[in-house]
């Protein structure tokens, strides 16, 4: 089925590749389930949850500089959902 859309998407509008639609699925995921955009701190008062409003995505990026391999996260801000 996710192919079939990306086809269309492709053919009615513009190529689209898979990674915008991990992206926005990604969003999607973190928007249905908030959990899984918070962090616990440890204070000396206690424990205590922040969660975040908005959805950013980090995304490892590999490339191959003057013979070494390097890996960097690149972070795709304030992602729609």
């Amino acid at each position: 089925e996710l192919e079939t859309l990306r086809k269309e998407y492709s053919r009615r509008v513009r190529p689209i590749t898979y990674f915008p639609l991990y992206i926005k699925a990604t969003a999607l995921a973190v928007q249905r389930h908030p959990d899984a955009n918070s962090i616990l701190f440890h204070t000396l008062f206690g424990r205590r949850i922040v969660r975040f409003e908005r959805v950013d995505v980090n995304i490892p990026i590999t490339r191959r500089l003057e013979g070494r391999w390097l890996t960097f996260i690149g972070t795709i801000r304030d992602v729609p959902h």
